[in-house]
């Protein structure tokens, strides 16, 4: 039988997310370094992953530095979690 799943795509042509701080935006309060700048808490991808996590998702992050970050989460349908 085949999983129903729906899936959201954002994309942010903002600064981007440089390719070796990837894998730490989910950690609690991360912030890269040229952000420092900006307004934030470093909690939003954290909890984003938690959710999924505790769903049975799951979410991809893709950025370039300079060239905008993409988010794609995916998600089981209502009754097949």
């Amino acid at each position: 039988m085949t999983r129903r799943r729906s899936v959201g795509r954002a994309f942010s042509p903002g600064l981007g997310i440089s390719e070796r701080d990837i894998p730490f935006l989910c950690r609690k309060v991360f912030r890269g370094d040229y952000v420092l700048r900006t307004k934030g808490t470093g909690l939003g991808l954290s909890l984003c992953e938690g959710i999924m996590r505790l769903n049975k998702g799951k979410m991809d992050i893709v950025g370039v530095r300079g060239g905008g970050t993409t988010v794609t989460v995916e998600l089981p349908w209502c009754g097949e979690v």
